[in-house]
């Protein structure tokens, strides 16, 4: 057979799935007084499949590595093989990388416990000089970017391939699930919220968020309840995360009006709640969703619950974000007018010197303290 004019090809790609642990370490003064090789480990929390956890090494790993605090990260799941790049940094208050007290470098995990990391990454005396020492407390940031790398051959004419490619088919994996979630088919768990119930698969959730894999798959998860009941959560909401766990799409949240919210028909409101539930379920995509359309809502009426909700849920450029809307103009002394900004310093009154410390008008100072010395005292 004449085989001119036939071309083999091979592709390689190389593509970085990426993640981040924000690590936040309170009680430096006393862990500081660890002896060398002692650690404190952080909640495990999930990149590119495998699970892992940060350690924390106040006086280094050992006598003969580099003096100062070590951290290191440590894989907690099967794995072998597992090339990717790790970087350490601390982060400022306001949820921003420090550009000098950070390290990073690639290198490969092979086996389940397999640690790796920076020995000497700041000594005690240049933290507490740094200015990311607060309230005996600091965080570091890490971020997992793991390497996949394939090789796809394929033989025939390129131009052939790329004909076919043009023809196939857009993936509806999501419609397919979309409609599994509709249509209940299968479904060996429900969960009731709020008086309803719904209907979904374990697998499909544990696959999809830490917390529910824990819940049913753990040491101590509910392998054998049919039925969970959800506590403190709008029905709605939780609709809305079981979409986005099967389709890994949001839908319009401005259909879901007060009939359904209690407090506000307002899209605003919808991403709050959900904020709130991606956090409880460790789905941080989803989470960063929610971020991301709380910050094109802030405004005089959302900026106090969205400001405590950024504080209690760990949202750092959400929180910077609030505070700035709050210092420009007269913004804040509008925001005091209302319930949310009662709420804020009721349930955050930590925030009342960050504010505070972002306000340069003495009238809306002096009237900021008089309205936390109410709030203080009502409470």
């Amino acid at each position: 057979m004449n085989q001119a004019g036939m071309i083999s090809t091979s592709l390689s790609t190389t593509t970085m799935i990426s993640g981040s642990h924000l690590f936040n370490i309170s009680g430096h003064s006393i862990t500081k007084e660890l002896p060398t090789g002692k650690c404190i480990m952080s909640n495990p929390f999930v990149v590119g499949g495998y699970k892992w956890a940060i350690m924390y090494y106040p006086n280094g790993l050992n006598s003969y590595d580099q003096p100062g605090i070590a951290f290191t990260l440590e894989l907690q799941s099967e794995g072998s093989g597992v090339e990717l790049r790790l970087e350490f940094c601390l982060v400022d208050w306001h949820g921003r990388p420090s550009d000098i007290h950070k390290a990073s470098s690639f290198c490969e995990f092979g086996y389940v416990s397999c640690n790796r990391g920076f020995s000497g990454f700041i000594t005690h005396e240049a933290l507490e000089e740094s200015g990311y020492l607060r309230n005996d407390s600091f965080v570091v940031k890490c971020t997992v970017g793991i390497l996949d790398s394939s090789i796809v051959e394929a033989s025939g004419s390129v131009a052939n391939d790329s004909h076919q490619a043009e023809h196939l088919p857009p993936s509806d994996l999501h419609e397919q699930l979309g409609k599994l979630l509709e249509s209940g088919e299968g479904a060996d768990v429900e969960f009731n919220v709020d008086g309803q119930i719904f209907s979904a698969h374990r697998c499909i959730l544990a696959a999809r968020s830490p917390v529910f894999h824990a819940q049913f798959f753990g040491p101590i998860g509910e392998k054998n309840f049919h039925s969970i009941e959800v506590e403190d959560m709008e029905a709605v909401v939780f609709m809305v995360l079981l979409q986005y766990l099967y389709t890994d799409l949001l839908p319009d949240l401005n259909e879901f009006g007060s009939i359904q919210i209690k407090e506000t028909s307002t899209s605003a409101i919808m991403a709050q709640h959900l904020l709130a539930a991606a956090d409880r379920y460790s789905i941080e995509r989803l989470k960063m969703i929610c971020e991301e359309k709380l910050l094109g809502t802030i405004s005089i009426d959302t900026v106090a619950t969205t400001l405590a909700l950024a504080e209690q849920h760990g949202c750092c450029r959400l929180k910077e974000a609030c505070i700035e809307f709050l210092s420009r103009g007269g913004n804040l002394k509008e925001v005091m007018d209302t319930d949310g900004f009662r709420h804020l310093m009721l349930s955050c009154p930590s925030m009342f010197n960050e504010i505070l410390t972002n306000i340069n008008d003495p009238y809306v100072l002096r009237e900021l303290v008089i309205r936390f010395s109410k709030t203080s005292i009502k409470s």
